[in-house]
């Protein structure tokens, strides 16, 4: 494959992300760590809120340390992010190939995807582990 103008020889495993079980929603804003407002953010081009990965949300939703990314807390149920089970607690490590570290990044990238006219996202997700690619439609 070629990624970022490098060519790359990968190894590919089949795997299935997402379990039968229709999306949860999470009810509850998460602190800020800093304390004020929540330090979530919406990002409505996916349906969902996320969050910096901090230490409470690596335990609630047992998130390994080596795991960098955002966290999602909400996913509203009639959103694209639910159409593809994504779920709270899912962590978004790349948006469009680049990776993320703050929910203003991720949804600064996202909006990139609209100017450019892209129909469907590339997510990397981390869910317990386990990393997969997933195609996201774009709220315009």
């Amino acid at each position: 494959v070629l990624r970022k103008g490098q060519r790359l020889n990968l190894t590919a495993s089949v795997a299935r992300l997402a379990d039968d079980t229709p999306p949860a929603r999470a009810t509850n804003a998460l602190p800020n760590p800093r304390g004020g407002a929540p330090a979530k953010q919406l990002v409505s081009r996916l349906g969902v809120s996320l969050s910096p990965l901090t230490a409470e949300l690596r335990t609630r939703y047992r998130i390994g340390a080596g795991v960098q990314g955002v966290v999602i807390t909400e996913v509203d149920p009639d959103g694209p992010a639910a159409e593809k089970n994504i779920i709270p607690g899912d962590v978004i490590v790349e948006v469009a190939q680049q990776k993320v570290t703050t929910p203003a990044q991720a949804d600064a990238l996202l909006n990139a995807q609209v100017r450019a006219h892209k129909g469907v996202v590339l997510l990397q997700i981390n869910r317990g582990g386990q990393v997969a690619f997933v195609g996201v439609k774009l709220a315009g």
